[in-house]
């Protein structure tokens, strides 16, 4: 089965992914041609499937996620060897993927490759109506007193959307998508008004 998903990208780019939804395909770990396709969609946008891919979580800069592509894949192929088609790609717009001590990868500018390293982090998921730290829910508005002591200028906060809508822009029949009272924008602005570094925060996906 694919699902086609659309979503809407400034000034009106179309974006649009087709998902790895066939059974079989899944079990032999060949993707056939064509299930992937991006057009001219924010580097952030991909890494739901990028962690997918990979099996490892995925964090993206601010900066390399605001970039731009377009991909799909041509072949059928296997997971690993769409994965390495993507990180290709993104080389391509000046981007790169860190492997983080096998445990994770991180997608940063070229230029920021040597910068990166197994820093001390906080992760922050973001639910449909709540704010969790440490598995303790927090409101928005007191989530800079919760966690402030614990961020040095080393410290990476890592966004994790735990709602995400997985159509945005398709109207599924009997599915309704609740969105976030706390969407991840809300919070990464409040960290940035808090003077936390922008380069300290990462868009957070796991497989």
């Amino acid at each position: 089965m694919k699902i086609l998903v659309l979503a809407k990208v400034s000034m009106l780019v179309l974006f649009t992914l087709l998902l790895l939804q066939n059974p079989v395909a899944a079990q032999t770990e060949v993707i056939p041609a064509g299930r992937i396709v991006f057009i001219n969609a924010p580097i952030s946008q991909m890494g739901a499937i990028m962690a997918k891919l990979s099996k490892k979580p995925i964090v993206v800069s601010r900066e390399a996620g605001s970039r731009l592509l377009s991909y799909q894949n041509q072949q059928p192929a296997t997971r690993e060897e769409v994965f390495k088609e993507f990180a290709n790609r993104l080389g391509e717009q000046g981007c790169a993927l860190v492997n983080i001590n096998d445990e994770a990868f991180k997608l940063v500018p070229v230029g920021e490759t040597n910068k990166q390293g197994n820093f001390p982090r906080i992760q922050i998921d973001v639910q449909t109506n709540s704010i969790v730290v440490d598995k303790q829910s927090v409101a928005l508005s007191e989530l800079w007193d919760v966690i402030k002591q614990r961020v040095t200028p080393e410290t990476e906060i890592w966004i994790h959307d735990a709602n995400p809508d997985p159509e945005p822009g398709v109207k599924t029949p009997g599915k309704k998508f609740i969105p976030s009272t706390n969407p991840p924008w809300k919070v990464t602005d409040l960290l940035i008004q808090s003077k936390v570094r922008a380069g300290k925060i990462y868009q957070a996906y796991f497989p």
